[in-house]
């Protein structure tokens, strides 16, 4: 039987608020860190993210999007630190299949992604506007120009 309005010990002081089932987050709810700043809001399934919910207080980074087994998968836009930007096919925490790299430097990668890096048909435009297509090959351009 689901609870609609628990409150529940996650460790680390971290405490979770919103839906369960059987003493597990499960449903809509909230994870907050032990001084009560909000880590994760969403959709879970047995204690793990799952479905669609957003994730920040990464250091400086965050994700929106798709969900599964508590790993970034499915569609999702996930902002860097460092002022990268990536929107987004993901599987299993890493990017995957189509997406769009925005790079702080006022680079960009629109393509295929393959172990988190451009692999298949793309195409790099440089900051200064000097655009790649082709075939990319772990993160370089392997047949194109």
């Amino acid at each position: 039987m689901r609870d609609f309005n628990s409150k529940i010990e996650m460790g680390n002081g971290n405490y979770y608020i919103g839906e369960s089932k059987k003493s597990l987050p499960d449903g809509i709810g909230s994870l907050f860190d032990k001084e009560g700043r909000l880590i994760y809001e969403g959709e879970w399934k047995n204690g793990q993210y799952n479905g669609y919910g957003k994730l920040c207080n990464l250091g400086g980074e965050s994700y929106e999007g798709d969900w599964k087994n508590g790993n970034r998968h499915g569609e999702g836009r996930m902002n860097y630190a460092n002022g990268d930007l990536y929107i987004g096919q993901f599987k299993n925490n890493v990017r995957c299949g189509e997406g769009v790299m925005i790079y702080s430097n006022g680079g960009s990668y629109n393509g295929s992604f393959k172990n988190d890096m451009p692999n298949g048909m793309g195409t790099y435009i440089r900051p200064n506007g000097d655009e790649k297509k082709g075939l990319f090959v772990n993160g370089r351009l392997f047949i194109g120009k």
